[in-house]
């Protein structure tokens, strides 16, 4: 399962300013999303400015509960043709970026093309309450029907596992688990590092 942030980000941007607000009808959002945004920039910019999920935000939470639920446990009731079955799963750890370039707009205001969400967490950058919240978001959705990874996520600066930092550091990840998290992926090396790898 690929986007689910993009998802959740779009039925909450639909509900709000399509049912909510009533600020654009159907016919123009399908004419939005076709012509990639273009000549419809306030549009696109009320979209974003919609509950996101990763924020701690019941608004957008509740849906990530429920597409997660719906998609899991769909997917669970299917059966590979060899035998076995099928682990749902949230795990695009690198291919997130190649993943979108075919996907048309969406709903959540992403253009044409532009990488869609990483993993279970939120769409890159538009977590903005801090860890502690993106981790209560991801924890509500119900992880275990998707034993086949869900991977969270996170950046911190190095300097976040030093003195009374790591402490904090420590009683997150601690924290992710007693919710109910299942993997957590942490990255310290900074974009100008990766480059000269």
């Amino acid at each position: 399962v690929g986007g689910l942030g993009n998802v959740v980000d779009s039925l909450a941007a639909v509900r709000e300013v399509m049912f909510e607000c009533a600020e654009a009808r159907g016919d123009q959002l399908w004419e939005a999303l076709t012509a990639d945004f273009q000549g419809y920039e306030a549009l696109r910019q009320r979209l974003e400015c919609c509950p996101r999920y990763g924020n701690d935000d019941p608004r957008a939470d509740e849906l990530a509960q429920r597409v997660a639920d719906l998609v899991f446990r769909e997917l669970r009731r299917y059966a590979p043709w060899r035998g076995g079955r099928f682990l749902p799963s949230c795990l695009m750890f690198a291919t997130y970026a190649a993943a979108g370039e075919p996907v048309m707009a969406t709903p959540d205001g992403r253009l044409a093309g532009q990488p869609i969400g990483d993993s279970i967490g939120a769409v890159q950058g538009r977590d903005r309450h801090g860890p502690t919240a993106l981790i209560r978001s991801v924890a509500g959705i119900p992880q275990t029907l998707a034993p086949g990874t869900l991977v969270t996520n996170f950046r911190f600066a190095r300097s976040m596992f030093e003195g009374e930092q790591r402490g904090k550091i420590k009683d997150l990840i601690r924290t992710y688990f007693a919710l109910g998290g299942l993997q957590m992926q942490i990255t310290v090396v900074d974009q100008d590092t990766l480059r000269c790898a």
